[in-house]
């Protein structure tokens, strides 16, 4: 982690905004699979183990709650009709999970989905992700269009579907800046 440089005067706004940030935050997180939601649809038992990953790291952040999960098919209208009903909701969530859809297939739908609905990219993010998957996988990483952005005051987060990945992403990345990012989300 970054420090203060021995000898600056200056603060180090970073820590403050975290500081300053929300204590409690609310997710939603939904698996996007046309095979998992077609599981689903036909009354199987979901084999994907990505809301056991989410559910398991946001545990050990007592003031974090997983408010909604679901699991939906890899297409466009699905993916934004969720977003949107999320975000109209009256007490909607602070962070929206996406897992699955964001590879170079032809059928992975969820980071179109998303980008014509931000309002602001996190570019940032998909690098990061990209980068620290590289460590882990190797050049398999660039296929990732890992991404992120915002809609309104949610936070929006397009993960790859595997578990591994999403655990990535949350336990390097989106955990240790969420109540940063949240704070930079509601300040005037």
């Amino acid at each position: 982690m970054p420090t203060k440089e021995a000898g600056s005067t200056l603060p180090d706004t970073t820590a403050t905004h975290k500081e300053q940030g929300p204590k409690s935050i609310s997710f939603a997180a939904a698996i996007v699979s046309t095979t998992r939601f077609a599981e689903m649809q036909k009354g199987k038992l979901l084999t994907d183990q990505t809301f056991p990953v989410i559910e398991n790291i946001l545990k050990t952040h007592p003031d974090y709650v997983l408010k909604d999960r679901t699991v939906l098919p890899d297409d466009r209208p699905a993916i934004q009709k969720y977003l949107l009903e999320q975000i109209a909701a009256p007490n909607h969530v602070d962070v929206i999970l996406l897992a699955g859809g964001t590879g170079i297939s032809s059928k992975d739908q969820t980071v179109e989905s998303c980008r014509t609905l931000f309002h602001k990219e996190i570019t940032g993010f998909g690098e990061l992700f990209r980068y620290l998957s590289f460590q882990q996988i190797g050049t398999a990483a660039m296929i990732s269009r890992a991404a992120a952005g915002t809609i309104k005051s949610v936070l929006v987060f397009c993960l790859p579907g595997s578990p591994r990945a999403v655990q990535l992403a949350l336990e390097k990345l989106i955990l240790p800046e969420i109540s940063h990012m949240c704070y930079e989300m509601h300040k005037e």
